[in-house]
């Protein structure tokens, strides 16, 4: 595969391995698993106002001079362009990823009170400031307000509904009668996944890596150990 860059998220944290972010992550694990060498798109969506939002991840291809933005159309791309490496989203199976990446966002969402305030900690200062203007804009309250007091009624309640979400997900591999949701390899409905389990254990406090890594049998540990090799981009 030719040179393809790759626009990550930094961080100021030495703890936390290559990318943080979920949705570049999702990305840096598809590369990855095409076999790319290193790692002005279009907006991934509009504002309220009308104005193009722009959002990592994005690739630029050089070898076509594309520049693709959006985890999922990035997955796409590299399918289309690089047919012979393995695929992310198996043409048979197109329009039942597609329902299954749609469907992970919504369930995914209790991570959030917890992850976002998390993530701003990780932050170079100038990155921290954006985040939190940007993410109390869209919750409509402070980051401290958001994020469930330790110990509290509110996160242990919150927490039940991160480990409901991954029940579904749990279930939704048992009853394909796989070892993931891409089948009997790992696809890119899969790195979705495991981009939250990584945020989980890389970001937030360490107890609720502690309780999810034992999850349904230790699902979650073992794909993140099926995925490792994927994790990071040799510089080149």
């Amino acid at each position: 595969m030719a040179d393809i860059v790759f626009y990550d998220i930094p961080c100021k944290s030495t703890h936390v391995s290559a990318s943080w972010s979920p949705n570049t992550m999702k990305t840096r694990y598809a590369l990855n698993f095409k076999g790319a060498r290193e790692l002005g798109g279009q907006p991934t969506r509009m504002k309220p106002d009308g104005r193009p939002h722009y959002t990592l991840p994005m690739i630029h291809d050089k070898a076509t001079g594309a520049v693709v933005t959006d985890s999922f159309k990035i997955a796409c791309y590299l399918d289309q362009t690089y047919p012979s490496q393995p695929r992310l989203v198996p043409s048979s199976n197109f329009a039942l990823v597609r329902a299954v990446e749609d469907a992970l966002q919504p369930l995914l969402a209790p991570v959030y009170p917890f992850g976002v305030p998390a993530t701003e900690r990780i932050l170079n200062p100038a990155s921290a400031v954006y985040w939190r203007g940007t993410r109390e804009a869209i919750f409509g309250m402070s980051l401290e307000e958001l994020l469930p007091a330790p110990g509290s009624e509110r996160e242990s309640t919150q927490w039940a509904a991160v480990r409901a979400s991954f029940d579904a997900i749990d279930d939704w591999v048992i009853r394909g009668c796989d070892r993931y949701l891409g089948g009997a390899e790992v696809g890119y409905a899969d790195m979705h996944v495991a981009a939250f389990v990584r945020l989980v254990r890389d970001v937030l406090p360490a107890d609720k890596w502690a309780d999810m890594h034992s999850w349904h049998g230790g699902r979650w540990e073992r794909l993140l150990v099926r995925l490792a090799e994927h994790e990071l981009v040799p510089l080149v």
